[in-house]
């Protein structure tokens, strides 16, 4: 608590950069997503994505993972794959075991839309990423 009580750069721990303006958006689309409302954990996510300068590249991959999370559930499949594409050019960048596991949860379900061009296009896309970068060496699953 003494931390709390001494504002101030010098006396902040290290991790406290960590929660910025974002942060609290981030929790509530999650909450909101949990809580079937997708249209308000879109609301919060796009908002947390305005806050996340271009450098947090892991952040910004969750998020857009997050989004098209919750414009599928929506029913905006061509929304959710352009952010779930967004999402996998960034991430592959990164080594981030929870960022594919957003992304493996996001393609389960999408598996039952693959007659629609969207779907298809993003399922290629990724197969390409997956071979040109780290994706092709992470727990992707594939169907």
């Amino acid at each position: 608590m003494d931390a709390l009580d001494r504002p101030g750069p010098e006396k902040e721990p290290g991790w406290i950069v960590h929660f910025d303006r974002a942060y609290p958006a981030d929790g509530q689309a999650h909450c909101y997503l949990d809580l079937r409302q997708p249209e308000l954990a879109a609301r919060k996510v796009e908002e947390a994505l305005s806050w996340h300068p271009e450098h947090r590249v892991r952040r910004r991959t969750s998020d857009l993972l997050l989004l098209a999370t919750a414009r599928f559930q929506t029913r905006d499949v061509e929304g959710a794959c352009e952010s779930a594409t967004q999402a996998v050019t960034l991430l592959a960048q990164l080594r981030s075991t929870l960022d594919v596991e957003y992304l493996n949860r996001f393609r389960s379900p999408l598996r039952s839309f693959e007659r629609e061009s969207a779907a298809r296009d993003f399922e290629a896309g990724l197969r390409a990423a997956a071979g040109r970068s780290i994706l092709g060496r992470s727990e992707i699953r594939y169907a």
